[in-house]
């Protein structure tokens, strides 16, 4: 079985797995307290009293009846067994093959200074009290950019698709943390999940990488982990901004270049002087409109180059670390592995994003490789 958790979702499965850990060792050492003999025969000899405790048990051993003793050696049977029973339960594994953070909400990305404050901690305590329906985290708009996706979030009945309460909001927010804590993370162990995988996008506007880096840093129980950091196209602004820059830079060019309506222009200027004794009928120089028109076209070919070349170099690049998956999972290799994938267009919402057929490629590789 995998647990897979997206976002805050993450954040329950991971907090869900230590819990659950946690709760299996304590019932296991109750359980091996309790059916170890040894055990109470330390206590015994620990007791002060320890000769009148041994005159006392000699003289209920002489007094007890055979009825009673065969009920007493019979409850005792059946609370050794019972014990056996709970500390074979309390041993068991959680059984988990895998489990699957997506953009996990270990780390907020902005305003963590809410979670330094402690007045801001009352304050925020004392309103979702007496408001803990009130929503103070509004619901996210960057799906709007993508408006095919945003319609089909939309449409869908099981999306949750108002904002965050403040009765959820703000224990979460003191909470949030907790789970990437050392003690918190050494109670996982191999037995509890086999194997974890965490994908986060570096440029996550809402959860911060370093969260699920630390996670991964300090994850020391369960050998067979990898992370996978998505590097993704740069953002619309810089790249507006870098695109208008160059476009100037080739307007700077063809101005210096071209000729402002003189054909003497086209001619080397050492021999401009013999214009007119030209034979030969030199072409009119392009109107504005004409420059203007090649120069969208040159700018749609170079798009259009670019984006086909940034496909291909995503393509391979997620085709090699898909190969590379496969390769480790072959040689039985279970070691930490980073793998870093460029150019695949996700923010945080990993399902409702364009990028979204890379990234499950990877995660569908990564549990076949994983299955029995």
């Amino acid at each position: 079985m995998f647990l897979v958790g997206l976002s805050l979702g993450g954040w329950v499965a991971l907090r869900a797995v230590q819990l659950a850990a946690a709760e299996r060792r304590n019932r296991a050492a109750a359980a091996a307290a309790a059916a170890d003999p040894t055990a109470a025969a330390a206590a015994a000899a620990d007791f002060t009293y320890s000769h009148v405790f041994q005159d006392n048990q000699s003289y209920m051993e002489c007094c007890t009846t055979p009825e009673a003793a065969a009920a007493a050696a019979a409850t005792d049977a059946d609370s050794a067994a019972a014990a056996a029973a709970a500390a074979a339960a309390a041993e068991a594994p959680l059984g988990l093959q895998g489990l699957v953070l997506l953009s996990p909400m270990l780390q907020l990305s902005r305003r963590r200074y809410l979670q330094r404050s402690r007045l801001l901690q009352f304050a925020a305590a004392a309103f979702a009290a007496v408001r803990p329906h009130a929503v103070v985290v509004p619901p996210r708009k960057s799906r709007r950019r993508h408006p095919h996706l945003h319609a089909y979030y939309s449409s869908d009945p099981l999306t949750y698709k108002e904002g965050v309460p403040a009765g959820i909001a703000v224990p979460l927010l003191w909470e949030m943390e907790a789970a990437t804590t050392p003690q918190e993370l050494l109670l996982l162990q191999q037995q509890d999940a086999a194997a974890v995988l965490m994908l986060h996008t570096v440029h996550d506007p809402l959860c911060d990488i370093s969260g699920p880096v630390s996670c991964f840093s300090e994850l020391a129980g369960i050998r067979d982990r990898q992370l996978l950091a998505i590097e993704g196209p740069p953002l619309p602004a810089a790249a507006a901004g870098a695109q208008q820059q160059q476009q100037q830079q080739q307007q700077q060019q063809q101005d210096a270049s071209s000729s402002s309506g003189d054909p003497q222009q086209h001619v080397h200027p050492k021999l401009r002087k013999l214009h007119p004794y030209f034979h030969q009928h030199l072409p009119d120089p392009p109107s504005p409109q004409q420059r203007s028109q090649q120069q969208q076209q040159q700018q749609q070919q170079q798009q259009q180059q670019q984006q086909q070349q940034q496909q291909q170099e995503v393509a391979a690049s997620v085709e090699e670390i898909e190969k590379r998956m496969q390769q480790l999972s072959q040689a039985g290799e279970q070691q930490p592995k980073v793998f870093i994938a460029k150019g695949v267009d996700v923010l945080h919402d990993l399902p409702n994003e364009p990028g979204q057929q890379q990234l499950f490629r990877l995660l569908a590789t990564w549990i076949t490789c994983r299955c029995p």
